[in-house]
Formats: C-alpha cells, sequence, structure tokens
C-alpha cells in the first residue's frame, strides 16, 4: 500500500508526537520552523567515559539540560526535536510564534543554563545557532518508547553543522567564531552569519522571569512561568534503582562493553538542499527516508548480535553492539567488528541504491577496557515531563563522533578507532591505513579502509583454514525484536 503523507494542524505543537505515534506512516506536510540548536561544551573525557561516576556525570547535566530546555520552550509552542548527547534541538513553528518571542525564550533558556552550570563545574558552557525555513518532520521509530522527531531541511543542517565544526575542527575556543554562550544567526537565502553574545540581547533586559536554583534539593524554577521547571529532576536523574531496559520512561542507565557504529547517508544533506524548500520534493524525499528509516529498524531486529539503536540523528543511523563482559566483546571485536560494519551495508544496499543516495560513510569505536572499567558503553533513557529520549556515553559514543569530525570519511569508507584496529584479524588490520585529519595533520586516533578492501579481506578469511571464522551474523527472524538483557550500573 502506497505511504500517504499526513497534516498536523493542532495548535499546540506538542501534540504532533502522540500524532506521530498513532500514524502508521508518521510524516507530516512541510511547515516553516525555527530551528535552534544547543551544544553543550563540558568535559570531553565525560563523553568518553568509562567509569560509572564519570557516566553519572555527563547523563545528569545532559539530562537536566534537556528537561531544562524541553519545559521552557513549551512556553512558546516550542518541540524538542532530538536530544543526541551534547545536542538539542528545538523547532518552534513560524505560524505561532514571532522572532522575539523565540529570542525571548532563547533568553530563557541561556539565564537558566547557567544555573545548572554553577552546579557541574565540568559543564563549560554552549552555543547556540538557529535558522529556519520550511521543514518537513519524519517520526522517529520510537525504540523502547523513544520520541525523536526527525527533520529533513536545509534549515536545520545548516546550524548543525555549523556548531559541529566550530566545536569540533578549531581546537582553541578563542579562535573559534562561535564562542561559548554566543548564539549564531542564519537568515533564509542568505549564506551570512550573525554572531550576539548572549549575554547582550535586549530581550534578556525585557525578562521578568527570576531563576532560581535550590541548592539543597536542585528544584529548578522560573518564576511567571506555568509550572516550576522540571520539578521532578532529582528522582529522575538520580540514578538510583535500575528498571527493565524496555521501559524507556524511567530513567534508567546500563552498562556494557560493546562498539558503536555510526553510518552517515552519503549524498542526503545535498539532496535535502536540492529540494529548494518545495513542500511536493521534500514529501517525496520523506517517504524515501521513511523506508530507509524501516529497513535499518528490520535491520537491528535481525541481527544476531545484541544491539541497543540510538535515535536517528538526520541522515545517521547509530547502533551500540553491546556484551556482558569483557572477554565476550574482545572475541567479538576481533572477529566481527568489521564483519558487522559489512553486513549493514549489505543489508541496506536495495533501499540505498533504490533512492538514489550514493551510500553511506562509518565511523567506528569501541576501545579498550579492563576490569576495573564498567564498561565502555553507557545507555541512558532521559525522560522531561513531555518526552522520552534515549542517550548514550562511554570510549564508543564519543569517539565514534571524532571519526566523522576528524576524519570526514568519504562514501564507503570506515573510520575506525585505532585502539580497535590494533585487535582485529590481520587481514582487516592491513585494509585500515593512516590519514590525515579533515586540517590535513595526520591522525594519530583512526584511521581508513575501503568498503571493497574490506570484503576481500572477508573472503580471505572465509577462505584460509588458518583463521577462525567469525560466527555468521545476518539471521532470519522475521520483525521480532533482539533481546536485550543489560548489565546494570548496580550490578
Amino acid at each position: 500500500m502506497k505511504k500517504t503523507l499526513k497534516e498536523y494542524k493542532g495548535d499546540d505543537l506538542r501534540k504532533i508526537v502522540n500524532f506521530a505515534q498513532s500514524e502508521i506512516e508518521r510524516i507530516f506536510y512541510p511547515q516553516k520552523f525555527y530551528h535552534l540548536y544547543i551544544q553543550l561544551d563540558m568535559e570531553d573525557s565525560l563523553e568518553r567515559a568509562t567509569k560509572i561516576d564519570e557516566a553519572k556525570e555527563y547523563l545528569k547535566i545532559t539530562g537536566r539540560a534537556a528537561a531544562i530546555v524541553d519545559d521552557i520552550i513549551g512556553q512558546t509552542d516550542g518541540l524538542l526535536l532530538e536530544f543526541q548527547g551534547t545536542m538539542l534541538h528545538v523547532a518552534y513553528r513560524k505560524a505561532s510564534v514571532t522572532e522575539k518571542e523565540v529570542l525571548q525564550n532563547i533568553g530563557t533558556i541561556h539565564r537558566s543554563l547557567k544555573g545548572l552550570k554553577a552546579r557541574h563545574d565540568q559543564l563549560y558552557g554552549w552555543r547556540m545557532a538557529m535558522d529556519s525555513g520550511m521543514t518537513l518532520l519524519v517520526s522517529g521509530r520510537l525504540i523502547s518508547g523513544e520520541t525523536s522527531l526527525v527533520s529533513l531541511a536545509k534549515s536545520a543542517n545548516r546550524p548543525a553543522k555549523f556548531i559541529y565544526a566550530q566545536k569540533h575542527s578549531i581546537e582553541n575556543e578563542e579562535d573559534r567564531d562561535l564562542k561559548r554562550e554566543h548564539l549564531a544567526m542564519f537568515r533564509e537565502d542568505d549564506t551570512r552569519t550573525t554572531i550576539t553574545d548572549l549575554n547582550e540581547l535586549p530581550w534578556l533586559r525585557e525578562l521578568e522571569e527570576e531563576v532560581n536554583f535550590s541548592n539543597k534539593d536542585y528544584k529548578v524554577e522560573v518564576r511567571g512561568l506555568h509550572r516550576p521547571i522540571q520539578k521532578q529532576v532529582e528522582q529522575t536523574f538520580a540514578m538510583a534503582k535500575p528498571v527493565p531496559f524496555s521501559d524507556a520512561t524511567s530513567g534508567e542507565h546500563f552498562a556494557y562493553f560493546g562498539w558503536v557504529m555510526r553510518a552517515d547517508l552519503d549524498g542526503f544533506t545535498q539532496t535535502v538542499a536540492d529540494c529548494h524548500d518545495q513542500p511536493e520534493q521534500l514529501a517525496e524525499l520523506a517517504l524515501q527516508f521513511s523506508q530507509i528509516m524501516d529497513h535499518a529498524e528490520n535491520f537491528s531486529h535481525q541481527h544476531n548480535l545484541s544491539m541497543v539503536q540510538l535515535p536517528w540523528a538526520g541522515d545517521n543511523y547509530t547502533t551500540a553492539v553491546t556484551f556482558h563482559n569483557i572477554e565476550d566483546y574482545n572475541k567479538a571485536r576481533k572477529e566481527n567488528l568489521i564483519e558487522f560494519s559489512l553486513d549493514f551495508e549489505e543489508y541496506m544496499e536495495t533501499v540505498t541504491n533504490v533512492s538514489d543516495f550514493k551510500g553511506w560513510a562509518q565511523g567506528i569505536a569501541g576501545g579498550d577496557s579492563d576490569s576495573r572499567h564498567a564498561g565502555t558503553v553507557f545507555i541512558s533513557s532521559v525522560k522531561t515531563p513531555n518526552r522520552s529520549f534515549i542517550i548514550g556515553a562511554g570510549i564508543g559514543m564519543g569517539r565514534s563522533v571524532q571519526a566523522f569530525t576528524d576524519m570526514n570519511p568519504n562514501v564507503d569508507e570506515f573510520a575506525v578507532f585505532n585502539e580497535d584496529r590494533n585487535h582485529l584479524l590481520k587481514p582487516y588490520k592491513e585494509v585500515i591505513q593512516d590519514d590525515n585529519k579533515v586540517n590535513n595533520e595526520k591522525s594519530t586516533l583512526f584511521k581508513k579502509g575501503l568498503k571493497d578492501e574490506f570484503i576481500k579481506a572477508r573472503k580471505e578469511i572465509s577462505d584460509d583454514i588458518n583463521f577462525i571464522k567469525p560466527v555468521p551474523s545476518l539471521v532470519s527472524v522475521g520483525t521480532s525484536t533482539v533481546s536485550i538483557t543489560p548489565r546494570s550500573y548496580a550490578e
């Protein structure tokens, strides 16, 4: 049956989340939105945590920031679309809010985050970027209750890429155009960017709300709003009693050994730009992308390795392959790390080719660990009063993002964390070679290999009796969900 688009005509943008969950197609006619990205700048070691305390601190900071933002934006019909680690993506519908109201909202967020920063020394600040334009929303796949929405628009891509380039491609803060506590503003049909110090926004002087952070119980209040901001923040993020992972509404947190694979759909960003904000073209693109998301979800269900699929970040598919102990992790990493990525490429080939996209670029990282470490991957669900999000921390999470920012792999290239390369079967290891970072300096953390060369190496392994044969990894089990039995922080 041909998929059709559903138009959301309600007055309250937040209700679109419930509307999305009730509709099979979960695709919506384009509307004009303001897009705001907030990037939390914190100690890098937290995102690459190997210890429980580090992971907890990372998840507490990001979770509390999401709760604060989610509540504040509700005052101006804003919606938290995505929560991707240190990056929060907010949308405001232009039909129901003015630019001045959005900027006033941004001022309230900025002041509230200052209170959060005062309580967490490892939160150094934040950067924001804003754009506006025609946008088409596609609902996420509601993995374990997750409620992200994917946005297809040049106005959503542009500020995100600008922030990432400023944060990750420029090492020194003083050399960045977009410094901490600053806002970059794009205009429709204009490539120029205006950068403003958030502390000097004229609208800040018009705000009447007083921000009060209690030193005792960490309740956050903004006077004049309809309710205290995330008054349940302590019980939600206290990292207390663990609960089953399948219930993503209770704020549970689990530790694993494992690696993270991020696969970026090459050519997608340009295809969105080529739509030139035309609703019909965006709608057709959304139908294609929805099929790709469905196919990737099936891959997550049908593969025999246990994994946790994280929310899509635009056209980026992310999954964590997980193990209960370090012995199983090290064995699988040696034999299956590259094998798993090839499985994904092969499984997605038909739907990618039909959609006329070029293919996938991958960033892969797990990292070394030992018995002193709690794991290499930490997964948590973060619940705000209105939403539920799944986020991750750990070596694999942080380094797999860095693989893209440092190495910018092309289509059919795998950027592999060097600690993992050193443990691979020899034919795979030999494919992965030194390469330069985007700044032309030689990378000491990552190396690259080509997909076609990995395929040849896999055949060499299969044909040579001297090599351990990896267990066949792709199995057909219909659409039944892979069983996940995590090891909780408390164990």
